[in-house]
């Protein structure tokens, strides 16, 4: 038994895109013979949709896609994330397709409203459990925060599920994997030989940021090393996992890289220190932040980038991770000093756009001061300069950019 994990970038609300590259990801599950294609979770029109979801027509494209998708591939099982409406109530939902039409529908029943999250403004909550059969096994559907609450994890082992699929759109937390996992694992540990795939997505959306690190495990007392895989990090692939009739997982081919997507950052030599953890999640940061600002200016179709410089290593960071991104002759950094700024910081910021091969201008801000200084003269009497002048000049150099 084959399973095709796909660990799509999709785009909000790109139903045409979002489609078109489900369909590609179907094509490589057939080449490999794979009989389910899993999808993350809202695969078909990205995470988060947010205010999209009200409206009606953007709902029924969703279905309209989905039947395509079903269509094409009748003999291929195919899960994919979308959001759907029943008696005007919407939910977060996956959907089994096969035979050209959607077979089995499972709604969230856990909805976060915390943190990035507000699920709960627009979706209802499921009330049944998600659960199909292939080739006499048991297969259980959930959708991200159902794995966290209790309930509908404990549910699915109660109707004897061998596997669960849990979807996921679970953004990237620095060092966050580990933890996850561990505690996964010992909600896993708890039930009766039920092997877990988890699948995530990958890529950047807007201040969101997707790392994919999908995994399968089961129950430890089932298996001494219980975690049979972890996907890596920041990469949009397909992985076809093989389950052998010995209930061991093979994997049998990450397929090649989308072109959508940049390539692992290999230059940054100070950082390519795999004897060093830290030094290796920083790295891993690193090409996080290249994927989330790549994807940023590609889905918003940013052609050119003007950035601030101030000869500091917050400004230089981000015009590094930019000339990573986007052509160097795209990008215009832009030295702004005061009668404050340092020798030192103009040297700096100089010599940076130099090594870095971007056009750069310097834009005195002295005369754009002294007037601000003039203007409010009679309400800053009797005071001490503070951090409300440093204030002024953050302003002036952000009306200029």
């Amino acid at each position: 038994m084959k399973i095709s994990l796909a660990e799509i970038n999709p785009k909000v609300g790109d139903l045409k895109y979002n489609t078109k590259l489900i369909i590609k990801h179907a094509e490589i599950a057939n080449k490999n013979g794979a009989e389910i294609l899993v999808t993350p979770e809202l695969s078909l029109c990205g995470y988060p949709p947010e205010d999209l979801l009200l409206e009606k027509e953007f709902i029924d494209k969703c279905n309209h896609f989905l039947i395509e998708i079903a269509k094409k591939f009748p003999k291929l099982k195919i899960i994919i994330g979308h959001p759907r409406r029943k008696n005007k109530l919407l939910f977060n939902s996956v959907s089994l397709l096969y035979k050209g039409k959607i077979n089995k529908t499972y709604d969230k029943q856990k909805l976060p409203n915390y943190g990035v999250f507000d699920e709960k403004r627009y979706f209802s909550s499921g009330r049944k459990p998600g659960l199909f059969k292939h080739k006499g096994k048991k297969f259980g559907l959930l959708i991200c925060e159902d794995i966290w609450e209790d309930g509908p994890l404990e549910e699915l082992n109660q109707l004897n599920a061998d596997y669960v699929i849990c979807v996921n759109a679970s953004p990237y937390e620095f060092n966050k994997t580990k933890n996850k996992i561990n505690i996964i694992q010992n909600r896993i540990d708890k039930l009766q030989g039920l092997n877990l795939i988890y699948l995530n997505c990958v890529g950047g959306q807007d201040e969101l940021l997707f790392d994919g690190n999908s995994f399968i495990t089961k129950p430890k007392k089932q298996k001494k090393n219980n975690l049979s895989f972890l996907s890596g990090q920041f990469i949009s692939k397909n992985i076809i996992v093989d389950f052998s009739s010995s209930n061991n997982v093979e994997i049998k081919k990450i397929c090649e890289k989308f072109p959508f997507h940049r390539k692992i950052l290999n230059d940054p030599v100070a950082l390519r220190d795999s004897s060093s953890s830290e030094k290796y999640l920083i790295y891993n940061l690193l090409n996080g932040l290249i994927l989330a600002m790549k994807d940023y200016i590609e889905k918003n179709s940013i052609k050119k980038v003007f950035l601030g410089l101030s000869g500091g290593i917050d400004s230089a960071v981000v015009l590094f991770i930019a000339s990573k991104v986007i052509k160097k002759e795209n990008i215009t950094a832009i030295m702004m000093p005061s009668e404050f700024t340092s020798k030192m910081s103009l040297e700096d910021a100089k010599k940076l756009a130099t090594n870095l091969a971007v056009d750069y201008k310097i834009i005195p801000i002295k005369k754009h001061v002294k007037l601000f200084d003039e203007t409010l003269k009679d309400d800053f009497v009797g005071l001490n300069e503070d951090i409300t002048e440093q204030n002024i000049q953050a302003r002036i150099r952000g009306m200029i950019l």
